[in-house]
């Protein structure tokens, strides 16, 4: 169902964390998790450390579709993809989208297609302004809250920044980090035990684990 604009409930300057969808070389589909800030009700921006696959993507297509989603398993396995590219689940199916040159992933809760209006670059990040064109709702299946999302999906977003800073050999950085990853390891063992979300916590902690021997072997 598509929605305007102004249906949905922005706090401006917030970031929202949402996985971005593009295509890639031959139209591969490629999506990521990524904060956005709106600038205004129907602007936002994204702001990309260099060498990544959703930056080239935009940067050569100057489009994309920001997917919404409270299912933190997505979140998982498209921050995630390179370390179990076999375990994508079933549930990611992309599709054409309505408006722009972009898959939009059918499960997320709302998708909304944009287009990259400018371009900006600093010495460490690459800066798009984006304006949406298009919002669609989507039938869905909503869950009650629980705390276990929160602290999962904070955790996965820790997780990509501990592999970055164990692979610059800033292990204090990624120390302190995976000691508040494990704080909500328990959280979770507290509120929702063998679930989806302590199985995605014990897989994020192994994952550390492994990055760190193999640079260890290596250095």
């Amino acid at each position: 169902m598509e929605l305007q604009i102004n249906d949905l409930s922005i706090i401006k300057r917030c970031i929202y964390e949402v996985i971005i969808s593009t295509y890639g070389l031959n139209k591969k589909p490629n999506a990521a998790p990524t904060g956005l800030k709106f600038i205004d009700s129907d602007k936002f921006q994204l702001e990309m450390y260099k060498g990544s696959k959703t930056l080239q993507n935009l940067t050569e297509h100057k489009c994309g579709v920001a997917n919404v989603t409270y299912d933190a398993e997505v979140f998982y396995y498209t921050a995630l993809k390179e370390e179990n590219p076999e375990r994508m689940p079933s549930k990611i199916t992309f599709q054409k989208s309505h408006k722009v040159q972009a898959p939009l992933i059918k499960e997320a809760n709302f998708n909304l297609e944009f287009l990259v209006e400018a371009i900006e670059e600093t010495k460490t990040k690459t800066i798009f302004k984006c304006r949406i064109i298009h919002v669609e709702k989507n039938d869905v299946e909503l869950t009650p809250y629980t705390r276990a999302l929160f602290a999962t999906i904070e955790s996965i977003i820790h997780a990509t920044r501990i592999k970055v800073f164990i692979a610059e050999r800033e292990y204090e950085k990624a120390d302190e980090l995976l000691a508040l990853v494990k704080h909500y390891k328990n959280l979770i063992k507290r509120v929702s035990s063998n679930s989806i979300y302590s199985k995605i916590m014990q897989d994020l902690i192994n994952q550390c684990e492994k990055w760190r021997i193999n640079s260890a072997s290596i250095s």
